[in-house]
């Protein structure tokens, strides 16, 4: 999965940004751990460390931006962390700041949400404290004591175990034959888009505003 677009940069520079999204691979660790940790030190995310992410490179997409200027790098990623045989969750979902606002951690959840629907995955979770960037994806809030019990793993081991104030999202997941018919020869829109990408999948009309919790970071 690798689908390139081009951006004209919003800020006053003749160059062009070229951004990639593709699944991650074990050369990619360095630049998500930084992206990642620097997140997790405004407490957006969970820190992450390099044997965690080689671990589990497999759950990752990245967004790669190429520039004249500069070497490739990694400004955004995501992962979707398969809990159970009909359960996934999203984590790590980041943006470097310089580039939030842009659609960026939209285009990752989609594909997430693809690969899972492709796994035969039935529902995705999310924990968040702003729970507006989720809900505009078709996400839909829950009880905690509604969460699979499986989600709770990761959460014993948290600083916030005690006094949690997240909230938990579920989509539930289309099913396999539905979304390939749904996602067949469709195009996606430029990403600097004011409005997320168009999908079926995503009863989205404006974007997010503010910031996203502990665990994800805005666009």
């Amino acid at each position: 999965m690798r689908l390139k677009y081009q951006l004209a940069s919003r800020k006053k520079l003749s160059t062009t940004e070229n951004f990639t999204v593709r699944k991650a691979n074990v050369f990619d660790v360095e630049g998500m751990l930084a992206l990642i940790n620097s997140c997790a030190v405004t407490n957006l995310v969970l820190p992450r460390g390099p044997k965690y992410l080689y671990e589990n490179i497999r759950d990752f997409i990245v967004v790669e931006l190429q520039t004249e200027a500069e070497q490739p790098r990694i400004v955004a990623c995501g992962s979707l962390h398969v809990l159970w045989k009909d359960t996934a969750e999203i984590r790590s979902l980041v943006t470097h700041p310089e580039f939030r606002r842009r659609g960026l951690a939209t285009k990752i959840v989609q594909h997430l949400v693809e690969e899972a629907v492709q796994l035969g995955i039935e529902r995705i979770i999310a924990l968040t404290l702003i729970e507006e960037f989720f809900k505009t994806l078709g996400f839909k809030p829950k009880k905690k004591e509604e969460l699979p019990s499986k989600i709770w793993d990761e959460c014993s081991r948290c600083p916030k175990y005690f006094q949690c104030d997240e909230v938990g999202l579920v989509l539930e997941c289309p099913s396999q034959l539905k979304a390939q018919t749904r996602f067949q020869d469709k195009e996606f829109p430029p990403i600097d888009s004011e409005k997320p990408p168009s999908s079926h999948l995503f009863k989205a009309e404006t974007p997010p505003s503010g910031e996203l919790n502990r665990r994800h970071s805005p666009e």
